[in-house]
């Protein structure tokens, strides 16, 4: 196919094996693919744009909104995120893999360097986590995680703040002011008392065995620190979980957890969760500013990082941001979060957490559990108020869901103003259901994914579903646009590579433009795929300036249900000389001006190829 393969060339500029090669080959594969490599994408979208302006009264609400709806309006809640996380204690984040240093008693610092098939598609929170399907209460842990009660209360005690330093070769009789006098075990830091602007300072090199708990908080401008102190033995130091936890922060704010390694004993025989934030104590408010920049977390059984609200609260985090972090072989997902209890169901306007940023960071191989429930996610948001995933891969993930309701790479469900932007996800399985590559799911609204790539993942590339029963009773105002899909949908079910539905609960006002959609049929079933499929209880769906390319008779279009749900104008479609293929309402049709004559669809559209 020319047309395709003059496109490639611009915006992917590589071998798929070189791809795959460069995407596992460490932490300068971070950033999913260049701006100058979408910068074509871009012109390509423009070129499309100008062949088509819908009338006012076809639309949901005007093009020029809709041009005005990206992550400029996340800009400020980005920039809040990163200045509280500057200026603290010497360590700094930056939007590349950036060293960390430990301030020692306001010395000069010690550098520290950061390293490193069949099945319904849709994914219902009701099997996000080990919980009752009703969804109002997070798992029931082993007794590992049910840490002291501690109430995360700001120590002021101790005079000034100091750091303690953690070494192998250490005594817990010692006072850990130095290298020479460190403490030794994670036990004894844990029953720490510290003040804001503390720092908690482990071995570089050295692995500690156990689980350690931060049961104090810091403030605005002096965060309680951990992270490692460089030696020649090397910069980052290991937690090693066993069985259990890695790192618990229950109940404090104000911390800052950097360049550290937290490993568990793997999917099967943990219980824990690598790095968990836990809100469970009877202050019923956001609690604030949890930083977490250069770790990595596998071999969990739930998640690599993992937050929480329990109880009857309504109100978990706010300002978390994520960074340059590497999670991997974990069983339910990399990263995810809990609902608060306390909103479900009387509070559907009340988010459990707000301003959460996750940036530069890879979630792949949580391959999931082989039990009943829904396993193996890359990354998701959830009950999130204004977001941002940007920069991350997420990569073969989900290859041990057994359930229906499986797997995403990156998602968010039950959540508002997240933007999902300029990532790549690809090689996401599952065994039942989903396994797609992106997904803004049941009860999100007002959100957007935009500049993302996705390829061969088993479903969708691009999904944007509403399910039944969601607290949140209708997905309404989500955009998804300037992304491209290749070759999704390899599972072979009935999936569009973007693919927009509904169950009984409606999906409204979704609008799908500038997006570009590439799809053979992979020696699958070519009836069950298509370059885009609409299906369920839709209104007011616009579908515009796309470009769709299919070849060995894979449709380029397939909707379910009434013709006027879903407005299609000024689309190109491309079968490459194979037939061409457009399923409408049940009628198939071989042509645009078929179509077109039938259903009042592409009244303005051109057909190319």
């Amino acid at each position: 196919m020319k047309l395709w393969h003059t496109i490639s060339s611009k915006i992917f500029d590589r071998s798929h094996s070189q791809g795959y090669s460069a995407r596992r080959s460490g932490h300068d594969g971070r950033q999913a693919f260049s701006l100058e490599a979408l910068e074509s994408r871009v012109l390509l979208s423009a070129d499309l744009a100008g062949t088509l302006i819908l009338p006012a009264s076809q639309q949901a609400f005007s093009v020029a909104d809709l041009l005005v709806r990206d992550a400029s309006s996340f800009a400020t809640v980005a920039q809040q995120s990163t200045s509280s996380a500057t200026g603290s204690g010497g360590l700094t984040q930056e939007p590349a893999n950036t060293a960390g240093t430990v301030a020692v008693n306001g010395k000069e610092p010690v550098s520290g360097t950061g390293g490193t098939g069949v099945g319904t598609v849709g994914t219902s929170g009701d099997d996000l986590e080990p919980q009752p399907v009703d969804g109002t209460a997070p798992p029931t842990r082993t007794t590992d995680t049910q840490v002291d009660d501690f109430r995360g209360s700001v120590n002021t005690s101790q005079s000034s703040p100091r750091t303690y330093f953690i070494s192998p070769g250490g005594d817990d009789t010692n006072d850990g002011s130095s290298p020479t006098l460190a403490l030794k075990t994670l036990s004894a830091v844990s029953e720490l008392q510290l003040v804001p602007g503390d720092v908690i300072a482990l071995e570089g090199g050295a692995s500690f065995t156990g689980k350690l708990v931060i049961h104090n908080s810091g403030l605005d401008n002096q965060p309680i620190q951990v992270t490692s102190f460089a030696t020649p033995a090397g910069d980052r130091a290991e937690i090693l979980a066993g069985e259990g936890d890695g790192i618990v922060l229950r109940n404090v704010e104000r911390i800052l957890i950097s360049n550290l390694k937290i490993t568990g004993a793997g999917a099967t025989a943990n219980s824990g969760q690598g790095i968990m934030l836990l809100h469970d104590d009877a202050n019923d408010r956001r609690l604030l500013g949890i930083q977490i920049d250069q770790v990595e977390a596998s071999g969990f059984r739930y998640a690599g990082i993992a937050m929480y609200t329990q109880g009857a609260l309504r109100y978990g985090y706010e300002d978390i941001r994520v960074t340059h972090a590497d999670v991997h072989d974990n069983g339910y997902a990399g990263m995810w979060m809990g609902s608060a209890p306390g909103n479900y169901p009387d509070h559907p306007e009340t988010y459990a957490y707000e301003n959460v940023y996750v940036g530069y960071s890879r979630f792949y191989d949580n391959h999931g559990v082989n039990i009943e429930e829904q396993t193996g996610n890359g990354l998701f948001f959830k009950d999130v108020n204004g977001g941002v995933i940007e920069h991350c891969l997420a990569y073969n993930n989900g290859s041990l869901n057994r359930t229906p309701n499986g797997p995403v790479g990156i998602w968010a469900i039950y959540s508002n103003n997240v933007v999902i932007q300029f990532n790549e996800s690809f090689g996401n399985r599952t065994q039942g259901g989903d396994g797609n590559g992106f997904d803004l799911d049941g009860g999100t609204t007002n959100s957007v994914m935009q500049y993302n790539y996705s390829h061969d993942n088993a479903g969708p590339g691009f999904l944007v579903y509403q399910f039944n029963d969601v607290y949140r009773a209708s997905s309404t105002g989500n955009v998804v646009r300037y992304n491209i899909s290749e070759n999704d949908s390899r599972q072979g079910a009935e999936t569009g590579a973007i693919d927009i539905r509904a169950q009984n609960s409606p999906e409204l006002d979704t609008q799908v433009y500038g997006n570009t959609v590439y799809l053979d049929n992979g020696g699958l079933n070519s009836v069950n795929i298509s370059a885009i499929r609409t299906s369920g209880n839709l209104s007011h769906v616009r579908v515009f300036n796309n470009l769709f390319m299919t070849t060995g008779g894979v449709r380029l279009v397939d909707t379910q249900g009434p013709l006027e749900v879903a407005l299609f104008q000024g689309n190109r479609y491309s079968s490459d000389g194979d037939p061409f293929i457009i399923s409408s309402g049940g009628v198939m049709y071989g042509s645009v001006e078929e179509w077109r004559a039938a259903s009042h669809q592409e009244l303005d559209g051109v057909r190319t190829g």
